[in-house]
C-alpha cells in the first residue's frame, strides 16, 4: 500500500469549515472513482492555517495515475483556499492495521 500526504496551507484561519466542506462534497467523491483508492484522512483545525491529508492507495501506480489523471481537478476544487501549491509527498507503507482491519470490516 501507498499514502499520499497532501500539506496545505490556507489563505486564513477561517478557511477550515470550507475546505472540510469542499473535501466531503466534491474532493472525496473524486477519490472514490479512483483507481485503488482506499481511504482518506484529513487534518484541519479551526483558527490555523495548516491542513493535512492523507490518502491510501492499493499500489505505487494507481497513487501515480490519480495524480496525473485527477489531482489537477482537486486543485481547482481548491481554488481560492490555497495559499501557494500544496506539498505533496509519497510513501510505501511500512508497518499499519488498515489492512487487517479493512478484511474484517469486507
Amino acid at each position: 500500500m501507498y499514502a499520499r500526504k497532501l500539506f496545505m496551507k490556507l489563505n486564513n484561519g477561517t478557511d477550515a469549515p470550507e475546505l472540510t466542506l469542499r473535501l466531503e462534497e466534491i474532493i472525496l467523491p473524486m477519490l472514490r472513482g479512483a483507481k485503488g483508492f482506499r481511504d482518506i484522512i484529513s487534518f484541519v483545525t479551526l483558527g490555523r492555517t495548516e491542513a493535512l491529508a492523507i490518502s491510501f492507495w492499493d499500489s505505487r501506480a494507481s497513487a501515480d495515475a490519480y495524480n496525473r489523471d485527477q489531482y489537477p481537478d482537486v486543485l481547482k476544487a481548491l481554488e481560492g483556499l490555497l495559499n501557494g501549491n500544496p506539498r505533496v509527498e509519497t510513501f510505501k507503507i511500512g508497518n499499519s492495521i488498515f489492512r487487517e482491519l479493512a478484511a474484517v470490516t469486507a
